[in-house]
């Protein structure tokens, strides 16, 4: 591919995750166009693009490029390459462009007469598929390439769909089906990113579990419910556990992990649209990034991991003091001040305050409590002492720290 406009094409498409290449006008859909597909159905149909119908005969000469689906759903774009002594077209895809779910895979194999046998291996086939808003990323790109390859004017972006062709009879003794290569190789990968994932989680690396969310493979569809949303909101309780997983690896204890749970469940729950997804999934990944860094005890002593995390259950006690917890970790509390100060570089009364204050925005960003509600929640009845301590913390007062966020 010596184009450099079809490099940058292929660049694209790649960033995309969209499968493409070269291919002769008549050869054949093999695995490595349909990315094994008709091998898995067994379809006996040699398919080439040239035999689509409705294709323009002319295809070549007046620079057509398509945006196609054929009878599997599956979309592909392809235009015809300039300036070549044998007939290549340039084809990328299969790509979906709507979630596919078990109604409308059942769907599918009802109108196709396919044995229901398929629907696994169709289900899993599909989740390996990038999808594409076709109208927002490749249209636009179409246009733009036609406008590169042969010139402002001198091209025609065209749809075809072969949805209504029937397939080739299959066997109605189908009783199971294998995989793709391609389905089999995403399987291994998405298990790959999920365990690098939960390692990034477990150092709080926030931009790290980003990017391993955004592969391709870990974001496989969970196309087994009966609705696009529903079947995203099973993905998303799947990422919630491997957060929570991930976090609890990093040495953060059940306690916040089963409060942080539960409140990302409800909002998953709480989810009306797909455009929600991306917001929520990485809000979800920021939070328990920012748990580990805040609650991680993986690099203390256990004495002080267990300090810690009485602390952090123990916060709206207002009897919570170095002799309290020394008493009831049976320590020697002016051993556990010097540990505690030698292995977190901070006092253990600072430390019991930060973390208060803590709390405090917490409830502050969360809940309409009154100043005094709060304070007494965070176990400083006193909300003169209180609104003293945040100050010093935060630089201003509870409630102009609640008069700044509300805007």
């Amino acid at each position: 591919m010596n184009n450099p406009i079809l490099q940058l094409a292929s660049g694209y498409f790649s960033r995309l995750n969209l499968n493409n290449r070269l291919i002769d006008f008549y050869h054949p859909m093999n695995e490595q166009i349909d990315l094994g597909l008709r091998r898995m159905l067994a379809d006996p149909t040699v398919e080439s693009v040239s035999q689509f119908k409705g294709l323009d005969p002319d295809f070549f000469n007046r620079n057509l490029i398509y945006f196609s689906v054929d009878r599997y759903e599956c979309h592909y774009l392809f235009f015809p390459v300039p300036g070549q002594e044998t007939p290549l077209i340039f084809l990328a895809g299969p790509f979906l462009t709507s979630v596919p779910n078990i109604t409308s895979i059942q769907s599918l194999i009802q109108r196709l007469s396919m044995p229901p046998a398929y629907l696994t291996a169709l289900s899993q086939y599909y989740s390996t598929l990038p999808m594409i808003n076709q109208e927002d990323l490749l249209e636009p790109f179409a246009a733009s390439l036609g406008d590169a390859l042969y010139g402002p004017g001198h091209f025609s972006i065209r749809t075809l769909s072969q949805r209504k062709e029937a397939a080739s009879s299959f066997n109605p003794a189908v009783s199971s089906v294998e995989f793709t290569d391609n389905a089999v190789r995403q399987l291994e990968r998405r298990y790959e990113i999920e365990e690098k994932m939960m390692d990034c989680i477990a150092r709080g690396d926030l931009d790290g579990a980003v990017r391993c969310s955004g592969d391709s493979a870990f974001g496989s569809l969970d196309n087994r419910a009966s609705s696009a949303l529903r079947s995203r909101k099973n993905y998303m309780i799947i990422l919630n556990t491997l957060c929570r997983k991930g976090a609890q690896r990093g040495g953060v204890h059940p306690v916040y992990l089963d409060e942080l749970s539960r409140r990302q469940a409800l909002r998953i729950e709480e989810m009306t649209s797909l455009e929600e997804d991306r917001e929520v999934s990485r809000e979800m990944i920021r939070r328990y990034c920012l748990l580990v860094r805040s609650s991680s005890t993986e690099h203390y002593t256990p004495i002080i991991a267990d300090t810690i995390n009485y602390i952090s259950q123990h916060l709206s006690d207002p009897d919570l003091t170095l002799s309290q917890i020394a008493a009831q970790l049976k320590l020697n509390r002016t051993y556990l001040s010097s540990l505690f100060t030698k292995e977190t570089g901070t006092p253990l009364t600072s430390f019991i305050n930060s973390r208060r204050i803590d709390q405090a925005i917490f409830l502050l960003n969360s809940q309409n409590m009154q100043i005094q509600m709060v304070a007494a929640a965070c176990g400083i009845p006193d909300v003169t002492y209180f609104t003293r301590l945040f100050k010093r913390e935060k630089g201003m007062t509870p409630s102009q720290y609640r008069k700044m966020i509300r805007g």
